[in-house]
């Protein structure tokens, strides 16, 4: 069986008695991989990669790569967007 991967971002329901409205917010630059769930209140910052079925419990660092249930930091973009950044100014994209 093939499934549509899915997203899950918690908010808007209000017949779920206690339940936290707080914001999820999705900065730019930021990659969210099939079927995690990102739960209220969590900020995905600049950059940040959350893999496929990851659940994100907290706030992410700016440019992290999150994975896992919860959610932990497994590594960085910088390196590799620094290195990008570099050719593309060799090769007069940048200004």
């Amino acid at each position: 069986m093939v499934a549509k991967p899915q997203i899950f971002v918690s908010g808007n329901s209000d017949h779920l008695q206690g339940y936290d409205r707080s914001k999820v917010t999705i900065e730019e630059d930021s990659w969210i991989g099939g079927g995690s769930i990102i739960l209220p209140g969590v900020c995905i910052v600049h950059g940040t990669v959350v893999a496929a079925g990851a659940v994100v419990t907290r706030s992410t660092e700016p440019f992290s790569i999150v994975a896992g249930v919860p959610a932990k930091p497994i590594g960085t973009r910088l390196k590799r967007l620094d290195r990008a950044d570099r050719s593309s100014q060799v090769q007069g994209g940048i200004s």
